[in-house]
C-alpha cells in the first residue's frame, strides 16, 4: 500500500472511531449507562458546560467544568442532576484528524421527557488516541434564548 493511501485509510479510521465514541457517549446519555462514561474520556479530561445566546450577541456564560475523569463519572452519575431525561439527536458532526490527536464540532437536539420541551447545543470536542480514541475535552453549549432588548 502506498504512503499516501495509508494515510488517507488510517484518517478515514480515526474518523470513524472519533464518530463511534460520539454517538456512543449520546446512546450512554440516552440509556442511562452511567458505568460506560469512564470509557469514553482520558484520565485528565474535562467536560465544560456553558450557556450561549445563540446569535452570539453576548458571550457564553459557564455553567461548570468537570477535570478528570473521575469527576465526569460522578457528574454524570450525580442524581437529581437534571429534572428531566433527554433523547440526545447528533448532526453535522465534522471532525478533524492529526496523527493521534483529533478535534471535532457537532450539532446536538433533544427533546426531554417528561416535559416535552427542547434542549439544543453544541459540543466542541477534543481527543486523543490511547488504547482507543477517547475525548480529552469536552465543551458542551446550551443555547438559551437571548434576553428581550429594552
Amino acid at each position: 500500500m502506498s504512503d499516501d493511501l495509508a494515510k488517507a485509510v488510517a484518517v478515514l479510521e480515526a474518523r470513524a472511531a472519533v464518530s463511534e465514541l460520539v454517538h456512543r457517549y449520546a446512546f450512554n446519555i440516552r440509556r442511562g449507562i452511567l458505568d460506560g462514561f469512564e470509557a469514553l474520556f482520558t484520565e485528565d479530561g474535562e467536560f465544560h458546560i456553558r450557556g450561549a445566546d445563540p446569535t452570539g450577541e453576548t458571550p457564553p456564560i459557564d455553567r461548570g467544568a468537570h477535570i478528570g475523569r473521575a469527576a465526569i463519572v460522578a457528574y454524570m452519575g450525580t442524581p437529581g442532576r437534571a429534572p428531566f431525561k433527554v433523547i440526545p439527536m447528533i448532526r453535522n458532526l465534522m471532525i478533524e484528524v492529526d496523527g493521534n490527536t483529533a478535534t471535532s464540532t457537532c450539532l446536538m437536539s433533544s427533546r426531554t421527557w417528561p416535559q416535552g420541551g427542547e434542549v439544543i447545543g453544541e459540543y466542541e470536542d477534543s481527543y486523543r488516541l490511547e488504547d482507543r480514541w477517547r475525548f480529552t475535552k469536552r465543551v458542551f453549549t446550551v443555547f438559551t434564548r437571548p434576553k428581550p432588548r429594552d
